[in-house]
């Protein structure tokens, strides 16, 4: 059995069998530059489906009203900026505490992508999966691959689309003349993972056995051999450190996914939502 994992962080959640399509979109995806990504941010369409997505620089003297569906918070107006989101969801969680699991544990969905270049759709955009997952597309022959995905949601936060300043916002980008950009309305934070599993064996096979490591129960000989020659791939949402055990690798993944809170590790971003500058949504094809 092989593992392996890139130093890179990303993946998007799908509960159901990921099919192959000539042309898919999305109006949820993962940000390339989690780390820079903030509401009011504006992007550019162009660069979604590339190695990066380039953040256009622009400041605006506007405040906007900003929404949770976690009510326990009360988020005022903020003027769009990595540095103000920061300072404020962090006063958020000083004041009010630090947000908390909606099931209380990670739960994987596991699901047989038609092809490689299926993954994409785990993340609502083209991806480099040499570079993400450490995937080598061209050599993945006719192994079947298996995709498994957790995600623990943590809290979102939503520009108010209602809002008047919202619309203001929107006519100052649009001084920039440029029909390639659009703006970060929606962000959800979160932990998760991706696990993608190639075998010669069929979905059959493989989904019984990937089941019962994630539940942590022992393999028969013949389910170890199934598993042992796989190949393994993983991928989580932050910069921190896992030891697979080679027995079963899922025990660390779902061991980091259900740790506890903390107000220095409380997720990452986990997708985000953007609008064309007439308000409608920004649907990314790929």
């Amino acid at each position: 059995m092989k593992f392996y994992f890139p130093l890179i962080l990303c993946s998007l959640f799908f509960v159901s069998t990921i099919h192959s399509q000539t042309k898919n979109t999305s109006t949820k995806f993962f940000s390339k530059s989690p780390n820079k990504m903030y509401l009011g941010a504006v992007l550019s369409k162009k660069s979604i489906n590339t190695e990066k997505h380039e953040l256009i620089d622009f400041k605006s003297n506007i405040k906007l009203d900003l929404l949770a569906s976690n009510t326990k918070y009360e988020f005022p107006a903020y003027n769009p900026s990595l540095e103000n989101m920061s300072k404020i969801i962090k006063e958020q969680i000083k004041k009010y505490g630090l947000p908390v699991t909606g099931t209380g544990a990670a739960v994987g969905s596991v699901a047989k992508t038609s092809n490689i270049q299926s993954i994409n759709n785990y993340f609502g955009e083209t991806m480099d999966l040499s570079k993400w997952l450490n995937i080598d597309a061209e050599n993945v022959g006719n192994r079947n691959i298996m995709a498994v995905s957790f995600e623990v949601p943590l809290f979102d936060l939503f520009l108010d689309v209602s809002s008047q300043e919202l619309q203001d916002y929107q006519e100052e980008i649009k001084k920039l003349k440029n029909e390639d950009l659009f703006y970060i309305w929606g962000i959800n934070w979160g932990r998760k993972a991706l696990v993608i599993i190639q075998s010669d064996f069929d979905e059959s096979k493989m989904t019984p056995v990937i089941n019962k490591l994630i539940a942590g129960e022992t393999l028969t000989e013949n389910e170890k051999i199934i598993f042992e020659t796989s190949t393994i791939s993983y991928n989580i949402f932050q910069d921190y450190p896992l030891k697979l055990d080679s027995e079963n690798p899922f025990k660390a993944i779902v061991d980091y996914l259900n740790a506890p809170i903390t107000a220095n590790n409380y997720g990452s971003v986990i997708q985000i939502f953007g609008n064309n500058l007439d308000g409608t949504t920004f649907e990314n094809s790929f």
